[in-house]
């Protein structure tokens, strides 16, 4: 009898914790505020942007994907390319003074993929 009362304490205990962690997802809410203007929008003194826009086959997602080019010329072996996701996230914040510092080294190809708004 013991053993059936510590199993019927246990289980309750476990589904009030399974219950109290998922409740607390449900106050989780994503910032749905729209972008400001970003580098991309504004320009840069060492790179320039191509930005184009792109829709799953069933047309139910759509993609924004933003290129960035630098303005040296590129070395004989190319480009390097660097990838980003959350590129929402990345324009938004990508600064001109990093730019700069990518620019006077070996700079990339930044390809940034990320939402239409």
């Amino acid at each position: 009898m013991y053993g059936r009362q510590y199993h019927n304490k246990c289980y309750r205990m476990a589904l009030f914790l399974v219950s109290f962690c998922f409740s607390a997802l449900s106050y989780a809410q994503p910032d749905m505020q729209p972008l400001g203007p970003n580098i991309a929008d504004k320009g840069s003194g060492y790179y320039h942007f191509r930005v184009n826009d792109f829709q799953s086959a069933d047309g139910a997602r759509h993609y924004r994907v933003w290129t960035a080019i630098p303005n040296k010329a590129a070395p004989p072996s190319g480009y390097p390319v660097l990838y980003m996701l959350d590129g929402n996230a990345v324009m938004d914040r990508l600064p001109e003074t990093l730019l700069k510092q990518l620019a006077d080294h070996s700079p990339p190809v930044i390809v940034a993929i990320g939402y239409q708004d």
